[in-house]
């Protein structure tokens, strides 16, 4: 997949009851109001499938960047507790994740706008600044930094533009900051069918089948070993199947 390719998927939940993904994503829109209760995404329910752009960044990380704010009134230092501002693992769909908030710059002089080193910039140089994308018109969107000669305040982005950078204060609540979430993509293991077989006694030589997979796409090498030693090994794979013949190991 590239930058800007659309995934569905995933569904809010907030104190329990699962939401669709607000169709009026502004101040004083249709947002889910925070109440100090828990937050997570969970598996995709019909109906009320999420919506996440792909980010992928120079060091290789591949990011799901929700498409426009879900929760307001909620405070940075809210999120934080929870989680949701450095990130907690999770699994959706029977995929893993850091889900997580954006880095949006300091709001020190060169630390925000086109070609700038934060990820609501590398997001907005990848996919442009139209609103109908990411939905930045009147929503301010919480990140992680500390505002850079503010202790107490932290980065919002969006609002007035898409490259808008201002502070709210971490302790802050308002139903014009939201939090938009991000899934950072785990690398998967390798998996490799079948995982376990129990082949009973047998009198003579045999060959056994296997199948290994990495849905990453990454490559990796297979190394098998019988007692403890290596007696095949396949490097640089991608995907494949394969037979073991005991023929010569056959004691």
């Amino acid at each position: 997949m590239a930058n800007g390719t659309i995934h569905t998927f995933g569904t809010l939940k907030v104190n329990g009851t699962t939401y669709a993904k607000p169709s009026n994503p502004v101040n004083r829109g249709n947002c889910v109001s925070y109440n100090g209760t828990a937050i997570s995404i969970e598996n995709t329910e019909s109906g009320k499938a999420l919506q996440w752009i792909e980010l992928n960044k120079s060091d290789g990380t591949k990011l799901l960047v929700c498409d426009r704010c879900l929760v307001v009134s909620i405070s940075w230092n809210n999120l934080n507790s929870a989680g949701l501002i450095f990130g907690k693992e999770v699994t959706i769909d029977g995929k893993k994740y850091k889900l997580r908030s954006l880095t949006g710059s300091t709001g020190a002089s060169g630390t925000n706008g086109a070609g700038c080193n934060n990820e609501w910039d590398n997001l907005i140089d990848a996919v442009g600044e139209s609103n109908d994308i990411t939905h930045w018109q009147n929503m301010y969107t919480w990140c992680r930094e500390q505002y850079y000669n503010i202790t107490f305040a932290r980065s919002i982005r969006g609002y007035g533009s898409a490259r808008s950078c201002g502070n709210d204060g971490a302790e802050s609540a308002y139903a014009s900051v939201g939090w938009r979430p991000v899934l950072e993509v785990l690398n998967a293991a390798p998996s490799i069918s079948p995982a376990s077989t129990e082949y009973g006694e047998k009198a003579g030589a045999f060959s056994i089948a296997y199948t290994v997979t990495d849905e990453d796409g990454d490559n990796f090498s297979v190394s098998v070993k019988l007692d403890g030693t290596e007696i095949e090994s396949h490097a640089g794979q991608t995907a494949g199947s394969y037979t073991l013949d005991l023929t010569q190991h056959w004691q």
